[in-house]
């Protein structure tokens, strides 16, 4: 688990700092999708989805010198 949450970090931190809104990224398990914005992450997932997915989980991270963001853990169906 604690390679995992590492893995989702370390995605987080390097997938958010280009000029995208949001990052999805699909592993052979799950989906996540990473944020500033909830609402980004939606929109992503719902078209990736074709308005067919469930969220599985959501977590905040909060930063000091960054923006805070957001991760959803997601799957279509």
């Amino acid at each position: 688990m604690r390679e995992i949450t590492l893995l989702l970090i370390t995605i987080l931190i390097t997938s958010c700092a280009s000029d995208d809104d949001y990052k999805l990224v699909g592993t052979s398990k799950t989906d996540f999708c990473f944020s500033a914005e909830r609402k980004d992450c939606m929109r992503a997932i719902d078209k990736k989805c074709k308005s067919n997915y469930i969220i599985k989980s959501e977590k905040n991270y909060e930063y000091y010198l960054e923006s805070d963001r957001i991760i959803l853990e997601y799957k279509c169906k």
